[in-house]
């Protein structure tokens, strides 16, 4: 075959793949950047894609380069595994009282090392606490099944109790209870990623 023709063969392929196979191949764009093999290498939690092999080429095959896809098959099933999608987006609000804001600030200045080991344990990834003037405290995290797991796995750890314990003073209307026992989970309405 002559060059051209191949590489019309090879695009007709690829468009054919990509019907088959999904979000493949989103726009024309896309199907113009595909002249160039991909390779991906994993680097911790994170998919690398990329025209250059890496180093250790044995761990990380390229893709088919006859049909030239973005990502092999494999490649694709690890990134929808490590995506933000598998994750659940939690938000919560407390209340600290106006005269302990301050003193609330500063202990979280130095969150125990025990108490950041127990969090990510459990799920805890991503996780934010923003504080308005008045003491309404927003928390915000990320975590694989949902909050209420998140939180009976803290539950379990002996560093959580005590820090609920060194906490409880700052918060209004726990009533005896544990600040995480009264955090109001809030309905997520909308989300751009």
């Amino acid at each position: 075959m002559k060059p051209r023709v191949r590489m019309t063969l090879s695009r007709c392929l690829l468009l054919v793949g990509a019907f088959l196979l999904g979000t493949m191949c989103p726009s024309a764009k896309a199907l113009r950047s595909l002249k160039v093999p991909r390779f991906y290498s994993r680097s911790g939690q994170s998919l690398k894609v990329s025209a250059k092999p890496p180093l250790d080429d044995s761990r990380t095959p390229p893709v088919n380069s006859n049909m030239q896809l973005p990502l092999s098959f494999e490649a694709n099933r690890e990134l929808a595994a490590l995506g933000a999608s598998s994750k659940k987006r939690v938000a919560f609000l407390l209340k600290v009282k106006e005269g302990k804001i301050e003193e609330y600030k500063e202990l979280h200045k130095k969150v125990w090392p025990e108490m950041l080991e127990a969090l990510r344990r459990n799920g805890w990834h991503n996780y934010s606490l923003f504080l308005r003037k008045d003491g309404l405290l927003f928390g915000y995290f990320e975590t694989a099944e949902s909050f209420q797991a998140a939180l009976k796995g803290m539950a379990k750890e002996q560093v959580n109790g005590e820090w609920q314990a060194l906490m409880a003073p700052y918060f209004e209307a726990l009533g005896g209870a544990r600040p995480d026992e009264k955090m109001l989970e809030l309905e997520e309405v909308f989300h751009l990623d």
